[in-house]
Formats: C-alpha cells, structure tokens, sequence
C-alpha cells in the first residue's frame, strides 16, 4: 500500500512525463548522448524542467539524472505544500528525496525492460516480440501477485 507522501512523488512523475501508469514510460525517450557528455562537462544546459528526460542508460547517480531528480523533488515539494495535502505531517527534503530516487529508479526499470533484447540465434527481438515478452512477464507477476493474495485472505479467514 503506497503512503500519501508516495502518491504525491508518483502523481508529479506521471504528470511531468504525461504516463497514466509508469509502463507507459517504456516509450520515453533518453537524452542525447552529447547533452549528458557535455552537461557533466559543465559546458552543456543539462535537463530541461519544460522537457525532461531521464538517462535511462547511465546511473542513477549520474550528475544529469540527480538534476532530473532535483527537479522532481522542487515539483514534489511544490505541491506537497499545496491545500490537496495540508493534512500530511512534515518530513524532511532528504525523505521526500529518497521517495523521487525511488520513482525514477522504478520508471528506468520499465524503460530497460522494453528495449530490444539480443536472442540466442544474435538477432535482435522485433517489436512484436518486445511486447509479447513484456506481456508474458506482466501475466507472470500478475499470477504471483493474485496467489499472495489469495494466500493472505485464506490466512485471515483460518486466523
């Protein structure tokens, strides 16, 4: 069950990156290569806070994507201190920090997994395969998710 305080980190992600749900950020696409070199050369803008990109194929800790981050968190924080979510208690900007890490850190997952993998024979997947390898793990997790359920709601009923 997700807090109040990860709602509101995950609502500003899905906002900002226009996603209803985080798979949809498999479609997103990474900055260029030269604006990522150049920002951690301190010669390039770096991130956009109109256009915001995450660098799905470096680290997370990279310079670029702790900008990323800090822009999350300043949206987050904005918001936190609107009226929607006066009644929250207060927390510290390392808390809500940590949370955005978090939700960025879920969306590169989502991204990474729907990149074409190389198959056995050293072809790369076709987009249809792409997407009936991702159905198939959604289907699996999905399964497992309904057995714990079912498996919590049993012990309840016999406890």
């Amino acid at each position: 069950m997700l807090t109040a305080r990860q709602e509101l980190a995950r609502k500003v992600l899905r906002d900002k990156f226009g996603i209803a749900k985080f798979e949809q950020f498999s479609s997103h696409i990474p900055p260029d290569n030269r604006a990522i070199t150049a920002y951690a050369a301190n010669t390039g803008p770096g991130p956009s806070a109109e256009d915001l990109h995450v660098d799905t194929k470096g680290k997370i800790s990279s310079k670029w994507n702790q900008k990323v981050i800090d822009m999350l968190l300043e949206l987050v924080l904005e918001k936190r201190r609107g009226e929607a979510y006066a009644e929250l208690p207060e927390r510290s900007e390392g808390y809500f920090r940590d949370i955005v890490t978090k939700q960025v850190e879920r969306v590169r997952v989502y991204w990474k997994q729907a990149q074409a993998m190389v198959k056995v024979d050293g072809q790369r997947e076709s987009p249809a395969e792409v997407e009936q390898r991702m159905v198939n793990q959604k289907l699996k997790k999905d399964a497992i998710a309904r057995a714990y359920t079912r498996r919590q709601s049993v012990s309840n009923y016999l406890f």
